[in-house]
């Protein structure tokens, strides 16, 4: 599952009560939302998995799947969870996005300061592709997990659509999350094709 939450801490606490305060969805909803966001951002769980945390915490009052699949359904419908798939070994595997500012709203949109990147080490294929509104933050971010140095190799003003666009494009050159491996070809030259063919279509 692919968690999107604010770099920056004031905006995700921010976020955070939003949701508290959305009178669409029920408490069992919200209490669920915020559990998943409080993970990292690969967090791997599924369906399943979120039961088998549920018994583990509370035994056999532990939510079974009747008393996930409404609060699922209900942040799916209001944009905080998203269905995603990707073809592995020829089949279609099912995986979640979870996020803080849910799709479609107002607060979605491209904000003045909000960039899609590139980043990766200098001559190799394999690179993160993401969006944030600190690059400087988010490269500290992604480099204290990263055994090589990284850098940001190019950017663009654009949101989540355009980094969903993105994502979709390149979808058979995924390796996990947000990161793809180009080989041989140059990423950050397929981006920028990539982003000019999305202007066309007006996804920013």
């Amino acid at each position: 599952m692919l968690i999107h939450i604010p770099d920056d801490a004031e905006a995700a606490a921010s976020a955070r009560a939003a949701i508290v305060a959305d009178e669409r969805l029920t408490y069992g909803a919200v209490g669920l939302l915020l559990v998943i966001l409080d993970h990292a951002p690969k967090w791997e769980v599924s369906v399943g998995g979120l039961m088998e945390r549920a018994r583990d915490r509370r035994g056999d009052e532990g939510e079974g799947l009747g008393a996930l699949r409404p609060m699922l359904d209900e942040l799916y419908d209001h944009g905080y969870l998203v269905r995603t798939g990707r073809r592995v070994g020829g089949k279609l595997v099912q995986n979640y996005e979870a996020f803080a500012i849910p799709e479609g709203s107002e607060e979605a949109r491209v904000h003045p300061d909000q960039v899609v990147y590139v980043i990766g080490q200098h001559g190799s294929g394999v690179v993160k592709i993401g969006t944030t509104s600190s690059l400087r933050a988010r490269l500290r971010t992604i480099q204290t997990g990263s055994p090589v140095r990284l850098e940001v190799l190019w950017s663009c003003a654009g949101g989540r659509h355009l980094e969903a666009y993105l994502h979709d494009a390149f979808s058979p050159l995924r390796l996990e999350g947000e990161w793809f491996n180009f080989g041989q070809y140059n990423p950050v030259g397929s981006a920028q094709r990539t982003v000019e063919q999305a202007h066309l279509m007006g996804v920013r």
